[in-house]
């Protein structure tokens, strides 16, 4: 069975399609090569902070903040758009709205960890997820079956876990308490 992600809500198509032609019209975004950029299923996001980390709660501390999703030009990931949940209200019914754009080459790395954890989970009922815990510079694909949750992180990475190994979350977020102790106090350790 392939990798499973939790669909957003369906106006998250419409919000990603009216970005992409925002940014082409108006020369956002540079796709030279490609006449028709392609974004990826939105992942869910979900956001830990530090304090949560320092008290060893883990993941279910952790909130969802929102979706990202990978633009593609070709073959080439340019970058991500991040969207946000909306409460809809009269004026604006859409649950879902625009929150960023952004590139570089951390978001190929987000879709080259869901493309390897989807070859390594075809037998199973995986969801994919993602988890960000700034405070400890930590950007990782989460991965669940709903018995165990692995931490794939994605890009530079903290040690441990190591970047591009998958690891049990509550390992990887044990491992994470001290650096996030630090960064509540404010000592970075490089003193």
């Amino acid at each position: 069975m392939p990798l499973v992600i939790e669909p957003p809500p369906e106006a998250a198509e419409r919000v990603v399609d009216a970005t992409m032609d925002e940014f082409l019209t108006h020369g956002g975004v540079t796709l030279a090569r490609s006449v028709t950029p392609s974004a990826s299923t939105p992942l869910p996001l979900y956001h830990i902070g530090a304090d949560a980390l320092a008290q060893s709660r883990g993941l279910s501390a952790a909130t969802h903040v929102g979706w990202i999703t990978t633009v593609r030009n070709g073959s080439e990931v340019v970058g991500s758009v991040e969207l946000a949940p909306n409460p809809p209200s009269e004026e604006d019914p859409m649950p879902v709205r625009f929150a960023s754009f952004t590139q570089g080459p951390m978001h190929a790395d987000i879709a080259l960890a869901v493309e390897a954890a989807d070859k390594q989970t075809r037998r199973r009922n995986v969801r994919a997820r993602l988890l960000r815990a700034p405070a400890v510079y930590l950007l990782a694909l989460w991965l669940t079956d709903g018995d165990t949750d692995m931490l794939l992180p994605i890009g530079r990475a903290p040690a441990p876990p190591k970047s591009g190994e998958a690891m049990p979350a509550a390992e990887a977020l044990a491992a994470l308490a001290e650096s996030a102790k630090r960064s509540l106090t404010g000592d970075d350790g490089r003193s």
